[in-house]
């Protein structure tokens, strides 16, 4: 290779500008990345249509800062780095052979605790039409179709900071035996909330997430399960919801299992289906999933809420 850019593109290693989407504070819309070159802030020429302006409520996408230096630049207004449910988790969780064959071993109806042998399960699979028991061809690599996966959101502080205000949301599968649902190897990060400037220079956490979680609710409607007709409609009502003929379309994947010589080697691809079964996080992190007030705040007790869930 004769630069860092021939190296980036020979491992499949994408720009930071690649994975970079701005959101609108309207929580109404998302955008796709988008080269800096290209980046123009209100006045400047060019800076005009649904690129620069939220079609919601008009909102700009960028606007000027001043940097310490005294120069201006063009930054978003709010942003996130979101690696994508399928290029984050799914991809290379199936490019590992132990993830492929342990996927869907431990869906024990009988084993007393086990989530499969719950009335949230019998809810959820009755809720789905059955598809989240759908078992998989008998000649494809996978056991079933439906993959349940849990979210879980923190706030971090990144290297030595003290100051907690980078938001993580990763993602694990919920459909492997207990140890392996919780092993490292299998958590992938999908998405990193920046903390917001105050007008001082110090920075503080992003407590509204709604905006930020428009990427990873479309992914989830593309690839999550397959909705009846009345279902779909209820979507058009969701603000940064997809189109009802995007929902429920899954996505192709390729487990990697094991050839005659006992080598890994992918298998035929097979479309399969996410679901989300739920969310992890400690109260400051859950109060900020809920839209709800913190923790130690006056009625900031979600118990009653959350039973209703």
């Amino acid at each position: 290779p004769t630069s860092i850019y021939m190296v980036r593109k020979l491992l499949d290693v994408k720009d930071l500008w690649e994975v970079e989407y701005h959101v609108c504070a309207c929580e109404g819309h998302v955008w796709r990345p988008m080269a800096p070159i290209s980046w123009r802030a209100p006045g400047q020429e060019g800076c005009s249509g649904f690129q620069y302006q939220c079609p919601e409520c008009d909102s700009y996408r960028f606007e000027l800062h001043t940097e310490a230096n005294g120069k201006a630049k063009v930054v978003p207004k709010l942003k996130c780095y979101y690696f994508g449910v399928y290029s984050g988790f799914l991809r290379p969780n199936f490019q590992q052979q132990d993830f492929c064959t342990k996927l869907g071993s431990d869906r024990n109806m009988s084993t007393p605790g086990s989530f499969w042998c719950s009335p949230e399960y019998q809810r959820l699979d009755s809720i789905l039409a059955g598809q989240l028991s759908q078992a998989a061809p008998s000649t494809s690599a996978l056991r079933y179709k439906m993959i349940p996966v849990l979210i879980g959101f923190d706030y971090v502080g990144l290297y030595e900071s003290r100051n907690r205000s980078t938001g993580v949301l990763c993602m694990k599968c919920d459909d492997l035996p207990p140890i392996e649902s919780s092993a490292r190897k299998f958590h992938r990060i999908l998405m990193i909330i920046p903390p917001l400037r105050n007008s001082d220079g110090s920075t503080r956490a992003a407590k509204k997430v709604n905006s930020y979680l428009l990427p990873l609710l479309q992914d989830l409607q593309r690839i999550g399960p397959a909705y009846t007709q009345g279902d779909v409609q209820s979507f058009c009502g969701v603000l940064g919801s997809v189109p009802p003929s995007e929902i429920g379309q899954g996505v192709l994947v390729t487990p990697t299992i094991s050839d005659a010589n006992g080598k890994p080697t992918s298998a035929p691809p097979i479309r399969c289906h996410v679901v989300c079964t739920g969310f992890h996080a400690d109260a400051p992190a859950r109060a900020a999933l809920m839209n709800s007030l913190p923790l130690t705040s006056y009625l900031g007790c979600l118990y009653c809420m959350m039973s209703q869930i």
